[in-house]
């Protein structure tokens, strides 16, 4: 476990407000792609890609944002 005792600024988001975010995220993309994406597909993509983005990160405090940019791609590349 990494020591974050001697961290300055932000906190990470607490695993209730990811995934709260995550849910939101998911919603908002399903309200925008409706019809041609259903729930069960945003909702993997975002975790999907979220867990990606996770794994290799060291600061998590982006992270939503970033899923939010990168599932947005990989759904618009998906209509293409």
């Amino acid at each position: 476990m990494t020591d974050t005792s001697n961290r300055v600024g932000t906190p990470d988001p607490s695993a209730t407000e990811v995934n709260h975010e995550l849910d939101r995220l998911t919603d908002e993309l399903v309200e925008a792609h409706s019809p041609r994406f259903d729930h069960p597909t945003v909702q993997r993509h975002v975790r999907e890609t979220y867990a990606e983005l996770e794994a290799g990160a060291t600061i998590r405090t982006h992270l939503i944002a970033l899923t939010s940019h990168a599932v947005r791609e990989k759904l618009a590349k998906l209509l293409d």
